[in-house]
């Protein structure tokens, strides 16, 4: 159960929350073209609420884990974990999933829904999790420098990613964007 909701968390990071971020530079450059803007506003509320629902099933599964954790654990381990939780360094441990509620909630303000700084920053947020900042600080240091971090950031990759999650993300979204069209109609004509 503890590695299905991990896989749902990292899925819901990583899929969901952080190529809306990729999406919206795609949106923006794509609504500068486009002149049918009645389609592209209608699908990117769809989106944001679909990062919105998304953002409090992220937030809700990492405290769900996190009480799932402590469950799992022996009578010695859930004191050090009780101290690790409400200890002196504590607030470090609850930083993480109380921001990770904040930016998905921000996105109910269209002001905040429309720019694309604060989407770019909230997809940056969800990019960078601890782990990823402590390879990152720790590859910058001499003396840990490896090879495998050189092949952690290969550009190639990066070049083909990230296209692809924008790609998914924008699939994901047609398809509820389909569904939800498809559903409002067949109630439009049973109520007629």
């Amino acid at each position: 159960m503890n590695q299905i909701t991990e896989y749902i968390i990292e899925t819901l990071r990583i899929e969901i929350l952080f190529s809306f971020g990729l999406y919206s530079c795609v949106l923006f450059i794509i609504k500068s073209f486009y002149k049918e803007r009645q389609f592209i506003n209608t699908f990117d509320k769809l989106a944001v609420k679909i990062v919105v629902f998304s953002g409090l099933l992220y937030a809700f599964l990492t405290f769900f884990n996190l009480i799932l954790n402590y469950y799992n654990l022996d009578h010695n381990s859930r004191d050090v974990f009780n101290k690790r939780l409400i200890g002196i360094y504590g607030i470090l441990y609850w930083i993480s999933p109380i921001l990770s509620l904040l930016p998905p909630l921000l996105l109910r303000y269209k002001k905040l829904a429309k720019n694309i700084l604060f989407r770019l920053l909230f997809s940056l947020y969800f990019l960078i999790n601890f782990e990823v900042f402590v390879t990152i600080i720790a590859s910058l240091n001499r003396k840990s420098f490896s090879n495998e971090f050189i092949s952690y950031f290969n550009t190639q990759e990066l070049f083909i990613l990230l296209p692809k999650k924008v790609f998914t993300f924008i699939l994901f979204v047609l398809i509820l964007y389909f569904f939800k069209n498809a559903f409002y109609q067949k109630n439009r004509s049973q109520q007629a």
